[in-house]
């Protein structure tokens, strides 16, 4: 705060998140923070492409699979914006995550199917163990 975090979303590479993922289930367990290098950080985000290389790098060695990327939004509703198809440069296809604090009690989390130019709303549940 004020300016948006954002990072990726990746699930271990088991035969169980496999067939999840092949029913159209995403689970991850496991969150990358990536700093934001964007000139207006407190409005967008863009990936720092030192850290970017890293955590794909990282991702590989642990024999994880991308889920998705997040970054948040400080003041406002979880709502794809024309600046955030510009952070989208590095991923054409994936879950896409906006956590928002309008209130900041309570964190807001939409997660989006983005593909194409399209963000497309996801449902959201929590399941752990």
């Amino acid at each position: 705060m004020p300016n948006e975090a954002c990072g990726v979303l990746t699930c271990s590479h088991s035969s169980e998140m496999i067939n999840q993922r092949q029913n159209g289930i995403l689970s991850v367990d496991q969150i990358y923070p990536i700093s934001n290098t964007a000139e207006h950080a407190n409005q967008n985000f863009r990936f720092d492409p030192n850290d970017w290389i890293t955590i794909l790098y990282r991702i590989q060695k642990n024999r994880q699979s991308l889920v998705g990327i997040y970054h948040s939004h400080p003041s406002t509703n979880p709502l794809p914006s024309l600046a955030d198809l510009e952070g989208m440069q590095y991923v054409p296809a994936v879950s896409y995550w906006i956590v928002s604090f309008p209130h900041l009690e309570q964190p807001d989390v939409q997660p989006y199917w983005y593909n194409r130019k399209t963000f497309t709303p996801l449902m959201l549940a929590k399941i752990g163990v």
